[in-house]
C-alpha cells in the first residue's frame, strides 16, 4: 500500500531553523558602523565623494586646497598600498602639529602627523586607528603645512 511521506521530519525542520538563525545572525554581524579598511577606502576615493579638504596646523588655522591640490591629494591616496598601513592597537602616539581633514557625504576624516615608528601619518578609520607610511604623501601633507 502506498505510504504518503511527510515533507519534513521534525529534525530537519530544526535543523533548518537552526541554519537560518545561525545565517540571519551572521549577516547581523557585517551591519552597523564597521567601515572595513582604510586601504580599501583611500583606493577607491573620488573627487565627486569629497565635499571638502583642508590643511590644518597647531589646531588652529585650516588652509582649503584648490582643485588641482585636492586632485594630487587623491592621486596620492588612491595610490596606497596595504603595507603603507599598520594598526596602531595601542593607541600610541602624541599630539600632531598638522594634518589634513578630508569630509565625505559620509563622515569627516582626519590624516595627521603621527609620533611613531611604524607612520609618519595616522587616521582614524572605523574604530581603529592606523600609522601610515607613505613618503610622498607626507610630503605632500607637510609641504602644505609649511607654505
Amino acid at each position: 500500500m502506498y505510504k504518503h511521506r511527510k515533507w519534513f521530519d521534525i529534525k530537519q525542520l530544526i535543523t533548518m531553523l537552526l541554519l537560518l538563525t545561525f545565517v540571519l545572525a551572521m549577516a547581523g554581524c557585517g551591519s552597523g558602523n564597521q567601515k572595513g579598511d582604510p586601504w580599501v577606502w583611500v583606493q577607491a576615493l573620488k573627487a565627486d565623494d569629497i565635499s571638502s579638504v583642508a590643511i590644518w596646523y597647531d589646531n588652529e588655522e585650516q588652509v582649503a586646497l584648490s582643485p588641482d591640490e585636492i586632485a594630487k591629494l587623491i592621486t596620492l591616496l588612491n595610490d596606497l598600498k596595504q603595507s603603507d598601513f599598520t594598526e596602531n592597537e595601542e593607541l600610541t602616539g602624541g599630539t600632531p602639529a598638522y594634518g589634513v581633514q578630508i569630509t565625505t557625504a559620509d563622515d569627516t576624516y582626519y590624516i595627521n602627523e603621527a609620533i611613531a615608528p611604524s607612520g609618519t601619518l595616522e587616521i582614524k578609520y572605523g574604530e581603529k586607528m592606523w600609522w601610515i607610511d607613505n613618503e610622498a604623501l607626507s610630503s605632500f601633507i607637510k609641504g602644505k603645512n609649511e607654505e
